[in-house]
């Protein structure tokens, strides 16, 4: 069966940043998880990725690239308007639009919000559950 899920830009920098990209598409491949994308989140993902990364070595380019083919591109209907931070509603118009189960997240506003449409886990939660066996 496979589980939906919507990672939140600021999960794929974390892992962008120091070039570990890989150990995060294998742990959505090992999972079977479905990971969905959307116009807003891929447009954070180009303009932040290349500003993020430690490793200067790492292309930018390959890595967006990686993530849009580990995740299944789906186009909301922008209607979702109750994020404690505003700019982050595209997130729960993605998950409630594709029944996705969980958002993961590092961002603290989301983290500590009691009345999201959608359980928030962070990434330590994700890294338990999903990384057990990914090198």
């Amino acid at each position: 069966m496979k589980r939906k899920f919507i990672i939140d830009t600021s999960v794929f920098i974390s892992f962008s940043r120091y070039n570990k990209i890989n150990r995060l598409v294998q742990a959505i491949a090992k999972h079977n998880l479905y990971v969905y994308t959307n116009r807003k989140l891929i447009a954070e993902l180009e303009k932040n990725i290349p500003l993020t990364l430690k490793d200067k070595t790492a292309d930018p380019l390959l890595i967006i690239q990686t993530i849009k083919l580990a995740t299944f591109y789906f186009e909301t209907v922008e209607s979702f308007n109750g994020c404690p931070d505003a700019k982050d509603n595209f997130l729960f118009d993605l998950a409630m639009q594709t029944g996705s189960e969980v958002v993961v997240s590092e961002e603290k506003a989301l983290l500590n919000w009691q009345n999201s449409p959608v359980p928030i886990h962070d990434i330590l939660w994700f890294k338990e559950n999903f990384f057990k066996d990914i090198p």
